[in-house]
């Protein structure tokens, strides 16, 4: 008997070749829809940090020390983010944006005051909301900490961070998990053949000998050394 034209065992195969596929599917979903709000918790934490830092340097400053300046100024290149320092009269101090037209630049911009004017109407200590902008790939993921000087708000330090390397790392993690479990198909393969076709061997010589029997052939019997 050939375990290629049993049924058995091709149904006891297949049964494990599903249940492993429906596994890895569920589960990088379902690891999808909690990776992307636990990574954006950890980024707005460390932005915020960063932020507070630099709302602390600038709280009732008239002019900006030059760490201010080169921290904003190296925002990009060091931390992958544009920080924006904000008060009631606009945008006073930025990192260098190069986007693809001015226009998206200056949406970007609009965003950003946005951003600054939804913290100010607010009594809380930070606000972050992932939003997308048109022109720019990808979402962005904005975070506004208030400038506060004895007691008073009167501006804010908003920071914009691409999501790219956050959704990068989430789909660096699936392609793994994937990885990880067509090798558990692949070990599992091999000894669950080999349980499939020691339990369907002495059920496929008893049906031999119940078909003989049938036909009036008494002469046919069951290999009684088979295990299963």
């Amino acid at each position: 008997m050939k375990l290629r034209n049993s049924f058995l065992a091709r149904r006891f195969f297949i049964l494990i070749v599903v249940a492993v596929i429906l596994w890895t599917v569920l589960t990088t979903v379902f690891y999808s829809f909690i990776a992307q709000p636990v990574f954006s918790r950890i980024i707005t934490r460390q932005i915020a940090t960063r932020s507070n830092v630099i709302s602390s340097r600038v709280s009732g400053a008239a002019d900006y020390d030059g760490f201010v300046n080169e921290t904003i100024a190296l925002s990009y290149s060091m931390y992958g983010s544009w920080t924006f320092l904000v008060d009631g009269n606009g945008i006073k101090l930025h990192t260098r944006v190069q986007l693809e037209s001015d226009e998206t630049t200056d949406l970007l911009f609009q965003y950003v005051l946005d951003s600054h004017l939804e913290l100010m109407g607010t009594s809380v200590e930070m606000t972050s909301e992932i939003m997308r902008v048109p022109g720019i790939n990808g979402s962005l993921i904005f975070v506004s900490v208030p400038i506060e000087f004895e007691n008073a708000r009167y501006g804010s330090v908003v920071t914009v961070q691409p999501m790219e390397e956050m959704n990068a790392s989430i789909l660096s993690l699936n392609m793994a998990l994937i990885i990880s479990s067509l090798v558990v198909l692949l070990i599992m393969t091999v000894p669950v053949l080999v349980v499939a076709f020691r339990i369907v061997r002495p059920l496929q010589s008893i049906r031999k000998v119940a078909n003989a029997i049938s036909a009036g052939d008494f002469t046919q019997s069951a290999n009684e050394d088979e295990e299963g």
